[in-house]
């Protein structure tokens, strides 16, 4: 008999190793929405739910002079006991020239398939002119639109020193509607040879007159620290603090001037109804054979790019016979702006007349304010079968009157008798159904079969690796031994850039194998509060943890240091390791 337990089993595995690929995902993005010429620009690509086999290969741009691949950055998260894996692939690229920069699909290969990343595009805008330390600049992707077109724009402080504080930006507005505020991003560029630090604020504006309008000014306050004494400030003092003043500092952007145009009157078609991008139209209803009376719903999806505030619905060509009832509408946005995505929208139509052989809609236009014309979209007919309704069909023919026997004191067997079949002279059982037939049996099988081998192949993969991760943390341990002792020779010998560099590989390896990650590669500062803290990390130990990779930071800009001040940090990194050491015991 078969074991129903085992195939179960193997339904099982089958539908999670299904689940997982479902589950896997793979987005593309760019740090910054405008960027100016001869600025550095992050590219990120994001795969969740799978592993890579190799990096993604981008291609030659006109508006990128170069590409650097700064490596991976790995996550991995447990929810109510439901792991999740991250992997970013961080791409910086050095950009030329002005216009659009668009990044095409890309293919990423992992285990359980390859992935196609969506296109994504950032703006390159003229190179200007921009003061030292600290500044605020307004930047839009041009300085002309139409009244109604939802213009992006970003708010950027550029920093190239260490901020205390920084308070929300304050904007003004003339003739300007907002959108929706996006969280502000904060990434790194380079300009000039000078690295800066980028906190970046996304959002829209959309005019309401036309005129010469001003968008902004702007202004942004911030905390910045200042030394004011004699003696200058120490390696010890940029890690730990002191020596130096807070002093509050406001950073001014001008405001911009944008001349907001009106919708041309010429070749704006009878039906437009005041949608301002690109887009094109879907039509669907649920069902296309009904009766007479019935309803069905309609549905049109606008999708896109422009301003979906003044996407109207589409509307059904009305004839005789047909009854419409608005419905619902819903917007999915495929960014953080809302500037692409799809509008739908539903309504309820009855069809009441069986003249009726498709459902036609009215032309849809929209003005294009890329090419400044209008366009228009018509959706094609659905033919659909309309069938009359049941009081009106022919009449159903009276069959005739047949005899009834008497009732017979004998119970009746037929229904019985019907499940039997005379074969050679002798009754037998009539044929299996057809889901208990031996080869139904084995198709039914050969896919259970299938999975469960897949997934026990994986699960034999997954012990092979657990039986060489020994090994790999011994290497790990041997090469903290290695740093440890890099160390100590670079500081007796006044050596800071060797230091520096053995106390860096020395602070990854250690959180990595706390961590139980086979490589350092991807640690930075943040899984000190991410990572360590939660597992039980002393705040004690965790704020010299900081200290120390922020001294790493800041060697590289300034990695000259006195042989004194290199043994002081070699002390405090020995007693760090000794109590992550401890910690490592504690939670194994």
């Amino acid at each position: 008999m078969v074991n129903r337990g085992f195939w179960f089993r193997c339904l099982g595995a089958g539908l999670l190793i299904l689940l997982r690929v479902a589950a896997a995902s793979v987005t593309a993005s760019f740090d910054r929405g405008i960027v100016e010429s001869g600025e550095t620009v992050r590219f990120n690509v994001t795969l969740e739910g799978e592993q890579p086999t190799e990096v993604p290969k981008l291609p030659s741009l006109p508006l990128v002079q170069a590409i650097q691949y700064l490596g991976p950055r790995q996550m991995t998260q447990i929810i109510n006991g439901v792991s999740s894996f991250q992997v970013v692939f961080q791409f910086q690229l050095q950009t030329r020239g002005q216009g659009e920069l668009t990044m095409p699909s890309l293919a990423v290969t992992t285990r359980g398939g390859a992935f196609q990343t969506p296109s994504v595009s950032c703006r390159i805008t003229p190179k200007e002119a921009k003061g030292q330390g600290v500044s605020l600049k307004l930047v839009t992707p041009r300085d002309e639109c139409y009244v109604g077109e939802t213009l992006p724009y970003d708010l950027q402080l550029y920093s190239s020193v260490n901020l205390n504080q920084i308070a929300p930006p304050k904007m003004s507005f003339d003739g300007f509607v907002t959108g929706q505020e996006v969280p502000p991003s904060n990434t790194q560029t380079i300009r000039d040879g000078q690295a800066y630090i980028v906190l970046s604020y996304r959002q829209t504006a959309t005019p309401t007159k036309e005129g010469l309008l001003s968008l902004g000014p702007a202004t942004q306050e911030y905390v910045l620290e200042v030394n004011r004494g004699r003696r200058p400030r120490s390696l010890i003092d940029d890690f730990f603090g002191g020596g130096a003043e807070l002093e509050r500092r406001t950073a001014e952007a001008p405001a911009r001037q944008i001349q907001v145009k009106p919708l041309p009157v010429e070749g704006r078609p009878a039906g437009f109804s005041g949608a301002i991008g690109r887009f094109s139209v879907r039509t669907s209803v649920s069902r296309t054979n009904v009766a007479a009376g019935e309803a069905i719903t309609v549905k049109w999806s606008v999708y896109g790019r422009g301003s979906f505030n003044s996407v109207q619905s589409p509307q059904l060509s009305l004839s005789d016979g047909l009854k419409t009832y608005p419905g619902t509408n819903g917007f999915t946005s495929e960014d953080s702006l809302g500037l692409a995505g799809t509008k739908t929208f539903e309504s309820m139509v009855i069809l009441e007349s069986p003249s009726i052989k498709a459902l036609t809609f009215e032309p849809y236009s929209f003005f294009d304010p890329d090419t400044g014309r209008y366009s228009t979209v018509t959706p094609r007919p659905i033919a659909v079968s309309v069938r009359p309704e049941s009081g009106t069909s022919a009449p159903t023919p009276t069959p005739p009157a047949v005899s009834v026997a008497p009732t017979s004191r004998f119970p009746d067997r037929r229904e019985e008798l019907m499940s039997l079949s005379l074969r050679g002279g002798r009754r037998v059982p009539a044929e299996l159904p057809w889901a208990r037939q031996p080869l139904w049996l084995i198709l039914a099988v050969l896919p259970l079969l299938g999975l469960g081998s897949l997934e026990g192949w994986r699960r034999w993969r997954e012990i092979q690796q657990r039986r060489l991760q020994p090994t790999q943390a011994s290497r790990m341990r041997e090469a903290i031994r290695s740093q440890q002792a890099a160390m100590r020779v670079a500081a007796q010998g006044g050596r800071s850039e060797e230091f520096f560099a053995a106390l860096d590989a020395l602070l990854r390896v250690r959180c990595a194998l706390i961590l139980g990650l086979p490589s350092g590669d991807a640690i930075t500062a943040q899984v000190i509060d991410e990572a360590l803290v939660p597992k039980g990390l002393k705040a004690e130990s965790a704020e010299t943890l900081r200290g120390l990779f922020a001294a790493v930071d800041a060697a590289k800009f300034s990695p000259a240091a006195e042989s004194a001040e290199l043994t002081q940090l070699r002390a405090q990194a020995d007693a760090t390791l000794e109590a992550l050491q401890a910690f490592e015991g504690g939670i194994r």
